[in-house]
């Protein structure tokens, strides 16, 4: 087990610590693993910071069925929401899962009144060809609004933890980062739906 067990008063506690960082237009972000597969938690737990007038942010792959996101929508301001690839055939040869409920699941968030920052991490030579993000622009193009989608942010893959992993498992192969001129070509691509985009 890594990690330790807390109640929902021990960790309000443990939040409450830093009042001072939220009321700087700051919030408590849930992410993991997979805080959505948590959704019961993370509906109470969300709920006490609201109470408290702390704003709360979910950071998602998405990939859970949609009654989750009911227990948490009432309770959540925002949702750091993940898009690898748009080809289902490759999203099951990248991650070794179905994009199909997480296509699905976006759609219906598009249309719930809380903020969603897109967030579309590329791997050179995996997800970064410019027709990926031509059809990720294709998808959201289709959709019935943009309104809540108020940012869109570009990961490019980095290295920064290879160094962990030695010694504990080889990486089968060790990816390079698109540069960043290309990642400002990526950028560019999207920022013509009218929503911001950034390259972190």
């Amino acid at each position: 087990l890594v990690g330790e067990r807390k109640t929902l008063d021990e960790l309000m506690k443990e939040l409450e610590k830093d009042k001072i960082l939220y009321a700087q237009d700051g919030g408590v972000t849930l992410s993991g693993g997979e805080p959505m597969l948590q959704a019961e938690m993370a509906s109470r737990l969300a709920a006490r910071l609201k109470a408290k007038g702390i704003q709360t942010a979910i950071d998602t792959a998405g990939n859970v069925p949609w009654k989750m996101f009911e227990k948490v929508l009432p309770v959540t301001e925002y949702f750091l929401y993940d898009v690898k690839v748009m080809d289902d055939n490759r999203h099951k040869q990248l991650t070794g899962c179905s994009n199909e409920q997480i296509l699905k699941n976006l759609e219906s968030l598009l249309k719930e009144k809380v903020g969603i920052w897109l967030r579309i991490p590329l791997i050179k030579g995996l997800n970064d060809h410019i027709d990926d993000i031509m059809a990720i622009r294709m998808f959201l193009e289709n959709q019935q609004s943009l309104e809540m989608l108020e940012k869109i942010e570009l990961l490019p893959y980095h290295a920064y933890g290879i160094h962990k992993a030695k010694g504990i498992f080889s990486p089968q192969k060790e990816y390079m980062p698109p540069d960043s001129a290309y990642m400002e070509n990526c950028a560019e691509l999207l920022r013509d739906l009218g929503v911001q985009v950034r390259v972190l």
